[in-house]
């Protein structure tokens, strides 16, 4: 047995020196060849544009390069606007290309940049006025990283994981809405029924289901809004999905909310009466509309975001007024 044994380590250690000196072509790249892509990640952002105080409003973001040798292959960071709005669209059009000799290295020793865009500088750009906005129309921001090899990535030909996710937050793209004020902030009875937008999904058989309570929205910025969903024992949850999660799971936020954890900031949008949603889930997924109603008292709004859930609630006014005329 003992000699077997040795025949065998004989034989493998022949096999590995064959093997490292014949050199056999892999079915695959090694790590040595493989081609390396680029990316922005977002580190913060802030503003918003305002129909009614173009003058003052601005967008501010700040981003880190990556790469295989820390950021230092990026060349330049472009963007190009485009506007889609009630009146008409127009653009894209080139508005802002920063080069590496302005980037900066930031805390964790990575190349970046802080870029700001001005609401009439990108009405400038775009060679519209503000006769040709308004309100809930949106800015479309897309950009281009390029490499000094001279390959350039965008939002098109790059991975979703590296766009969505909560870890990468690459920043390639983003809508700006057309903002004016609003006052939706209160307390309101709520009914919400899951509905289920894609089968096979991870609540598949949860639709259907419904919950009851209360719905309370925060306004922490011109049209933006927390959104909490309260249970009749008045445990109070911040979740933008107004009790679609607390039917699927109850109220225990362990089962997860899209606003759980410190990657969550989905929030409610007032858009000059045009509702939506900002922000993403702390699993990377984004929320939009897609049912806003207003019966006198009762306001009937619909969600789903690109997972496939989505949810439906009405929203009833007991203060004696009526909602505003909302609308997607």
């Amino acid at each position: 047995m003992k000699r077997i044994n040795l025949l065998l380590v004989g034989l493998a250690c022949l096999f590995m020196v064959t093997s490292c000196n014949n050199e056999p072509e892999l079915p695959f790249d090694t790590f040595e060849d493989l081609t390396y892509g680029a990316y922005a990640r977002l580190l913060s952002s802030d503003g918003n544009f305002f129909l009614t105080d173009i003058d003052g409003s601005s967008y501010t973001f700040e981003v880190e390069f990556y790469d295989e040798n820390q950021g230092q292959e990026v060349d330049s960071y472009s963007w190009v606007v485009e506007h889609q709005g009630e009146l008409g669209n127009h653009g894209p059009v080139d508005i802002m290309t920063v080069p590496s000799s302005s980037f900066q290295t930031n805390s964790n020793g990575l190349p970046g940049t802080t870029i700001t865009f001005t609401f009439p500088q990108v009405l400038d750009a775009l060679g519209i006025t503000a006769a040709d906005v308004s309100g809930g129309d949106s800015f479309v921001f897309n950009a281009t990283v390029r490499k000094k090899d001279g390959r350039e990535f965008t939002a098109a030909n790059t991975g979703t994981n590296i766009i969505g996710s909560a870890a990468y937050r690459g920043w390639f793209s983003f809508p700006l809405q057309v903002l004016c004020t609003s006052s939706l902030d209160g307390t309101y009875d709520a009914v919400t029924t899951v509905t289920n937008q894609s089968a096979g999904i991870f609540w598949d058989g949860c639709e259907g289901s419904t919950w009851e309570g209360q719905v309370r929205l925060e306004q922490v910025g011109d049209g933006v809004y927390d959104v909490y969903s309260i249970s009749a024992d008045g445990t109070e949850f911040l979740d933008a999905s107004m009790g679609a999660f607390i039917a699927c799971y109850g109220s225990d936020d362990q089962g997860g909310f899209p606003n759980t954890g410190e990657a969550g900031d989905v929030q409610l949008t007032d858009a000059c009466e045009r509702m939506g949603f900002r922000g993403s889930s702390q699993w990377g997924e984004i929320y939009s509309a897609s049912k806003a109603t207003v019966d006198g008292a009762n306001f009937t709004f619909g969600w789903i975001n690109d997972y496939g859930e989505g949810g439906e609630t009405i929203l009833t006014r007991t203060d004696g007024t009526d909602w505003p005329p909302l609308k997607l």
